[in-house]
């Protein structure tokens, strides 16, 4: 028992399942702690432990662990230990409600690699006992753990595994949906709004209120980051009601939140500040420390434009508080690091600012490369305050200039206008120069 056990042995579980109380067992232990095989509750050497289990034939080892499992359910033990276990018996169908609520309690602590990991388990596990319609929910749910707070490329297979569980009308609009909101989060706003519109038509006849709601919003946040400016506004409203009436905690910061960041695009950012505020509260309030640590960022976005440094400062900060606490990498990192960027240049230290260059760099080079080119433009206007125009322009011109025309307009633009500024602080003889840039800024 104590080697099929491990770490969940204790008296109170030896009782149970060799059905003794504790004064009958007391000879026993005593010769095992004389022998040297026990050391109170563990066993004395890990060597020890293992050639029990070798003995013990695998049909009563199974047994015990399922024992094991159920003796801790009823304690209301580890769930992870319990899942386990019940693997370990070879009951794995067993193991689901168990390995679902180690992946929350895993979630609660903001270990997301763990919580995916256990989610993933489940899936296989419900999979292989042809339970498809819960190996898809689980696969969801760790897909919207990725893309809340992991964001790399590598997440990809899950919406691809997602696809092939899919079975009904329904499942295949939620597949749609969240394949148009990670190439969002990618920053392939182009495909997003392709994709987007695409989900959007399935689920609309399916009556589904919450998926219509959900995509109809994402879709309008990657509208506004196209540069589709007068269509993304009606998208967020459309989905408004069924936020404000049906929604979750959590459903309603990531709402509000967006719609903040639709109408700062929009230049309405004291409307906007509003809706930051709401979503900052609402993810506090869910303790959905990811969303916190974004909305703050797009709130600090929303002060910097509006001229509010102090704010702007602070809401980053915080935001940066966040992520440091509970070790988040994603790509919501990266943005806060180019926001400490905006800050630190706009407060003039600017040797501070190109170290969070450095930093955003090389975390957005690993989570999100399709934002390095932002970080880069940072970096660009510091050198430009500072005079140094030859390393600003070493930065926007070249194979750089090639490659940020096939940017997304919106940074495409902005990179063409500061090589149009570079080019005019070098002299009148660059004037044709800087025509041609404004031009093709014009034209975008």
């Amino acid at each position: 028992v104590a080697a099929v056990a491990g770490l969940d042995f204790s008296i109170p579980l030896a009782q149970s399942l060799l059905q003794r109380n504790a004064l009958d067992l007391a000879d026993a232990w005593a010769e095992l702690e004389a022998q040297h095989v026990l050391r109170g509750d563990s066993f004395a050497h890990d060597l020890i432990h293992d050639a029990v289990l070798q003995g013990l034939p695998e049909v009563i080892a199974r047994h015990l662990h399922g024992q094991t499992a159920a003796w801790l359910e009823g304690e209301h033990g580890e769930p992870a230990r319990i899942a386990a276990h019940w693997e370990a018996a070879g009951q794995r169908a067993r193991a689901l409600p168990a390995l679902q609520a180690a992946a929350e309690r895993a979630h609660r602590a903001l270990r997301e690699d763990e919580r995916i990991a256990f989610l993933l388990r489940a899936a296989d596990i419900a999979e292989a006992a042809e339970r498809t319609d819960e190996a898809f929910e689980l696969v969801h749910s760790a897909i919207l753990g990725h893309m809340n707070t992991i964001r790399q490329a590598d997440g990809l297979p899950l919406l691809a595994r997602q696809a092939q569980l899919a079975r009904t009308p329904l499942q295949h609009a939620r597949v749609a949906g969240n394949q148009a909101w990670y190439a969002a989060v990618l920053g392939d706003m182009g495909k997003a709004v392709i994709m987007g519109q695409h989900a959007l038509q399935m689920a609309q006849p399916l009556g589904d209120a919450a998926l219509t709601a959900i995509i109809s919003q994402r879709l309008g946040t990657a509208l506004v980051m196209a540069g589709r400016f007068a269509e993304a506004l009606p998208h967020m409203r459309a989905a408004e009601a069924w936020m404000a009436s049906s929604a979750t905690g959590v459903e309603r910061a990531e709402f509000q939140g967006n719609l903040a960041v639709v109408l700062d695009n929009l230049g309405r950012p004291g409307e906007a500040q509003v809706h930051h505020l709401r979503a900052i509260a609402d993810a506090a309030t869910e303790n959905d420390h990811p969303q916190l640590a974004t909305a703050l960022a797009n709130h600090a976005l929303n002060r910097l434009d509006a001229g509010d440094l102090p704010s702007a400062s602070e809401q980053v900060a915080q935001a940066q508080h966040i992520l440091t606490t509970y070790e988040m990498a994603g790509s919501s990192a990266g943005f806060v690091a180019t926001l400490r960027v905006q800050c630190e240049r706009a407060l003039g230290h600017y040797t501070l600012a190109l170290q969070w260059c450095d930093r955003a760099e090389l975390i957005l080079a690993e989570r999100n490369p399709s934002r390095v080119p932002v970080a880069r433009l940072h970096r660009a206007h510091i050198w430009l305050d500072l005079g140094q125009h030859a390393r600003a322009l070493q930065i926007l011109d070249g194979a750089e200039l090639v490659a940020a025309r096939e940017l997304p307009a919106r940074i495409a633009v902005r990179w063409l206008l500061l090589l149009a500024r570079v080019q005019r602080r070098l002299g009148a003889r660059q004037a044709d120069a800087v025509a041609a840039l404004l031009a093709e800024a014009a034209a975008r």
